[in-house]
């Protein structure tokens, strides 16, 4: 009776033990299946600015640096606002684009 108790949880072990299959490799979907393109946005000044897409704060660029960003196809509206190092008001540069499936444009202002 021992043997087989033995026996039985042995073989439990070695069931619960085995590993499954690997998962399938994940895959991030494509600009075509997000209906997406792309902006890189430089910041040409030595000042920071806040970058805006579609009226929505992405994120602060550092002066001289640039920052890549997916949006939807279509008409897209850009902002940046100087952070720091103006005297009474802040440099604002807007611009819209329209963007086409897995383009990519770069802006400059």
């Amino acid at each position: 009776m021992k043997k087989i108790a033995l026996f039985l949880i042995l073989g439990l072990l070695a069931f619960a033990c085995q590993k499954d299959e690997a998962p399938e490799p994940f895959e991030p979907l494509t600009c075509v299946e997000l209906q997406s393109g792309y902006f890189v946005v430089y910041n040409k000044s030595a000042n920071p600015y806040e970058f805006y897409l579609n009226g929505l704060k992405r994120v602060d660029i550092a002066g001289g640096g640039s920052y890549e960003i997916m949006a939807p196809m279509g008409e897209n509206s850009l902002k940046m606002v100087q952070m720091s190092g103006f005297l009474l008001t802040p440099t604002v540069y807007e611009a819209s684009f329209m963007l086409h499936q897995c383009e990519t444009l770069v802006w400059q202002p």
